[in-house]
């Protein structure tokens, strides 16, 4: 109830695709920057935390990069041929977020619940 599917595509301008590092080493944002340039990245690069919650990050994962989508192949590389074991996957970043009530999260929550009860459903 009170829950509407929108059209395939509908909503898609409202995020940023992005490409998603995770690293099994810890980095830090020099050596990120010298990996980067050697990568030829032209777009922006960023260290992030790893977030086993939301993303389900391993515990494994010592640092996140982001990326331009464009960019995460020879980055990916660069890493891999300096000794850092990463993996990457595309991501869906949004431009905005909301603040919402604690009765419309709870709501939410019970929606992302659902979905992922679905056998197709693979990311929610």
């Amino acid at each position: 109830g009170g829950c509407k599917p929108a059209t395939p595509g509908s909503v898609s301008f409202n995020f940023a695709k992005k490409g998603r590092l995770c690293l099994n080493a810890e980095v830090d944002e020099d050596a990120l920057l010298d990996y980067a340039i050697e990568a030829d990245c032209e777009g922006d690069v960023s260290l992030e935390s790893p977030d086993p919650d939301g993303r389900g990050d391993a515990d494994t994962v010592k640092a996140v990069v982001m990326t331009e989508a464009t960019e995460l192949g020879a980055l990916q590389a660069v890493l891999q041929e300096n000794g850092i074991d990463c993996s990457g996957t595309l991501v869906n970043i949004p431009m905005a977020t909301v603040e919402v009530s604690e009765e419309d999260e709870e709501n939410n929550f019970k929606v992302i619940d659902r979905l992922e009860e679905l056998d197709d459903v693979t990311n929610v």
